[in-house]
C-alpha cells in the first residue's frame, strides 16, 4: 500500500489572520495565500499568492481555510458559494481553539480527514445561522414591523396587478350586495402596515354564509365552476381550467375557501380567496365544536370535492342564519390552522364597517385588532416565515404543471430577453432569470444588474435549479448548467429561440401537456 500524502493548505486572505495562521502552520504545510486582492500570481511572505480567478484549479489538492477576520468571512462565503465552492473552513474562534488544542501536523491530519473536516465545517455553519438569527432578532427588537417599506421588484408588480384584477371582480359582484370583509393575512395587512404585508402576494376576505353561498350560487350560474379536493389531483384539475378558460373568470370551490380566478396559467394567474364564516348556536357547547373541528380534519384532505364536508355541517355543526356567537366556517381552512380561542362575541365582527385596502373599497370586521387574535397568536410581531410565505410552494405547482425555462444571466443586457420572458409566461411556459455571480461576463456588476432587475420587476433567482427543464446560457456555461437538459444558446435571436422551444415541442422533447402552447399548435 502506497504512503497517503497529506494535502497542503491554500489560505485565502493575506493579512494578518492569514499570516497568523501561516506562523502556525508553516510554509512546509502551505501551498498558497489566495486574495481578491490579487490580480496575477505572485508571492507573499514567501510562498505563492494566487489569484481568485485560479483558486479552483487548485482545489481538487489543497485544503481551503477562510484567514480573515469574521467581519469579512461572511462576504468571502457568500462569494465562494455563489461560485460553487462549498467545501472550505472558516478560522473562526472555534478553529483557533483547535489550533491551541493541536500541533500543526496533528491539525493538518484532522483537516485531510474528510469526516472530521466536514464536521468543523458543518458546526462552523450551525454557529453561524445562531449568529445571523441573534442579528435578526436584534433588528426585529429595534424595529417597528408597522414601519416596513412596500415590497419592490417583481412582488411589486405581482401586488399591482392584483390589485386592479379584485377592483374588476368586485364590479363584477356589485349587483349580488355582499359585504366581502378583510380576513386573515389582508386583514393583517390592513391593520398592520395599512395595505399588503410587504412580503404578501395575495388577498383573502371573510364572507358570512348567507353571502358565502350566494357567491357560490353566483358562480355556479355564471362562471366555468369547479369543485376540487384538496392536493395533488385539486391541482392539476384547476391546472386544466386555466387550460381550457384562458383569461376567463373561473370559480374554484375546495375544502380550503371559495376562489375566483384568472389567467392563462397558473403562472400569470390573480386569486381572491373567499372564506366563510357561520353563526353558531348560542348554547352550542365550544367544546363539541373542537371535536366536530377535529374529527373532520382527519378526513378532509381525503375527500373528492366538498359535498361530504357540507353534509357533515348541515347535521352537526349546529349553525343558525343570526346569533351573538361567530366562528370560522368549517368549510374553510381556518379552524384548522388558527389558534382555538373560542367563540367570537357578535361585537368583534359586527356591524362590519366600511373600509379601504389598497384603494380598494371593501369591508373589515367591527373590532380588528380583537379578530386579529382569533386568526394569530402573534400578530404584533414578525413571522418565522417572513419574506417566503408562499414562494416554496409557488415554484414546486409551477414545475409540476409546466415547462420551466431559466435564463441565465450575463451582463446588464438582460432586457433584451425580456419580450421573451413574457411571450414564455403567457404562453403556459414557467420562465424566469437566474442571476448567479459566477455566470456573469464581469462579476462586478452583479450589485448594479440586481437593481436593475428589481427595477424591471422581472422574477429572478439566485440559485441554479436543475429541475428546471431547459435553460438560455452562452456555450461557455453550457456545459455547467446542461444536466443532459436542453440549452438554446443565448447569442441566438429571442424569435428563434421560441421558434426552436416550439419546434423541441412539436417533437415531443418535452412534456406537451405541460404547455398551453400545444393547444395553440394543435399538436404538430
Amino acid at each position: 500500500m502506497g504512503l497517503i500524502v497529506q494535502k497542503k493548505i491554500i489560505l485565502f486572505g493575506c493579512g494578518e489572520f492569514g499570516y497568523r495562521l501561516l506562523q502556525y502552520f508553516g510554509k512546509e504545510r502551505v501551498f498558497a495565500f489566495c486574495d481578491n486582492s490579487c490580480k496575477t500570481r505572485t508571492e507573499k511572505y514567501g510562498i505563492a499568492l494566487i489569484p481568485y480567478c485560479d483558486l479552483k484549479v487548485y482545489l481538487q489538492d489543497n485544503i481551503l481555510l477562510l484567514s480573515v477576520n469574521p467581519t469579512n468571512a461572511g462576504e468571502i462565503i457568500d462569494q465562494l458559494m455563489g461560485d460553487e465552492i462549498r467545501d472550505f473552513v472558516v478560522c473562526d474562534s472555534a478553529f483557533f481553539s483547535e489550533m491551541r488544542r493541536n500541533t500543526p501536523d496533528s491539525l493538518l491530519s484532522i483537516l485531510n480527514d474528510d469526516k472530521r473536516r466536514i464536521s468543523i465545517e458543518r458546526d462552523h455553519l450551525f454557529n453561524r445561522l445562531n449568529y445571523k438569527n441573534e442579528q435578526l432578532n436584534f433588528l426585529e427588537s429595534i424595529s417597528d414591523i408597522h414601519k416596513l417599506d412596500n415590497a419592490k421588484g417583481y412582488l411589486s408588480a405581482v401586488k399591482r396587478e392584483l390589485k386592479l384584477y379584485v377592483r374588476n371582480v368586485f364590479d363584477m359582484l356589485s349587483d349580488l350586495k355582499i359585504k366581502p370583509f378583510t380576513a386573515a393575512g389582508t386583514a393583517l395587512g390592513l391593520y398592520r402596515h395599512d395595505g399588503f404585508i410587504p412580503w404578501d402576494d395575495d388577498v383573502d376576505f371573510g364572507l358570512f354564509r348567507q353571502d358565502y353561498d350566494k357567491l357560490i350560487r353566483f358562480g355556479r350560474d355564471h362562471l366555468p365552476f369547479i369543485d376540487v379536493s384538496l392536493g395533488p389531483e385539486g391541482d392539476r384539475l384547476q391546472a386544466e381550467y386555466f387550460r381550457k378558460y384562458p383569461d376567463e373568470n373561473i370559480m374554484i370551490l375546495s375544502p380550503s375557501c371559495l376562489q375566483i380566478k384568472r389567467g392563462t396559467s397558473w403562472i400569470d394567474s390573480h386569486t381572491i380567496d373567499f372564506f366563510p364564516y357561520d353563526f353558531y348556536e348560542e348554547d352550542f357547547d365550544y367544546g363539541k365544536h373542537l371535536e366536530n373541528i377535529n374529527e373532520i380534519s382527519a378526513w378532509r384532505r381525503l375527500e373528492a370535492g366538498t359535498e361530504k364536508i357540507t353534509k357533515y355541517i348541515e347535521a352537526n355543526a349546529h349553525t343558525c342564519i343570526d346569533s351573538n356567537t361567530i366562528s370560522f366556517g368549517l368549510d374553510g381552512m381556518d379552524p384548522y390552522v388558527c389558534p382555538q380561542k373560542g367563540w367570537m362575541k357578535r361585537e368583534v365582527m359586527l356591524p362590519l364597517r366600511e373600509t379601504v385596502f389598497e384603494g380598494i373599497p371593501c369591508w373589515a370586521p367591527n373590532n380588528l385588532k380583537e379578530y386579529l387574535s382569533y386568526c394569530y397568536r402573534d400578530f404584533e410581531g414578525y413571522p418565522s416565515d417572513i419574506g417566503a410565505l408562499h414562494g416554496w410552494e409557488h415554484e414546486e405547482l409551477m414545475k409540476s404543471f409546466y415547462i420551466s425555462i431559466m435564463i441565465i444571466v450575463e451582463d446588464d443586457e438582460f432586457s433584451r430577453f425580456n419580450d421573451l420572458y413574457y411571450k414564455f409566461r403567457g404562453n403556459g411556459v414557467y420562465c424566469l432569470y437566474l442571476l448567479k455571480r459566477r455566470f456573469l461576463i464581469n462579476k462586478a456588476d452583479y450589485d448594479s444588474i440586481k437593481n436593475k432587475m428589481i427595477e424591471a420587476e422581472v422574477q429572478y433567482k439566485d440559485e441554479i435549479d436543475e429541475d428546471f427543464d431547459c435553460f438560455i446560457a452562452r456555450k461557455d456555461v453550457r456545459s455547467i448548467v446542461a444536466f443532459g437538459k436542453t440549452v438554446y444558446d443565448s447569442a441566438l435571436n429571442s424569435d428563434f429561440i421560441f421558434n426552436c422551444f416550439v419546434e423541441d415541442l412539436i417533437n415531443e422533447k418535452f412534456d406537451k401537456s405541460k404547455s398551453r402552447l400545444c393547444l395553440l399548435y394543435n399538436g404538430k
